[in-house]
């Protein structure tokens, strides 16, 4: 159902927030990023294997794997401009940051819909 799909929807939320605060933390962004990039690749190998008869447990597993990125490798990249920008140029270097993440994000989208 609908809000079965959404309940395990939050897991991958409530994963990005637990590990959100390391990769803040972090003095070298590298293994935050490194760990996104893991998670992102075992959830998209794990969704291969996801047929109707998986498990809930299982699919809240899979879907836990892409809280990782939700919360390494979002603020692993804003900390890294944050840290590389000058302080008076904080504001345009993640202005541009977030229009880069949003045109591929759109790129991605118009993508997949001519894909399918």
């Amino acid at each position: 159902s609908a809000s079965a799909a959404g309940l395990l929807l939050l897991g991958m939320s409530a994963v990005g927030a637990l590990v959100a605060p390391a990769a803040a933390r972090a003095r070298r962004l590298l293994w935050p990023l490194l760990l996104a990039t893991a998670g992102v690749v075992v959830g998209s190998v794990a969704v291969i294997g996801v047929r109707s008869a998986t498990p809930i447990a299982v699919l809240a597993a899979v879907i836990a794997c892409f809280g990782l990125p939700n919360g390494l490798g979002q603020l692993g990249n804003q900390v890294a401009v944050y840290r590389a920008a000058e302080a008076g140029h904080v504001g345009a270097a993640t202005g541009l940051s977030r229009t880069a993440q949003y045109t591929g994000a759109m790129i991605a989208t118009s993508i997949t819909g001519l894909a399918y």
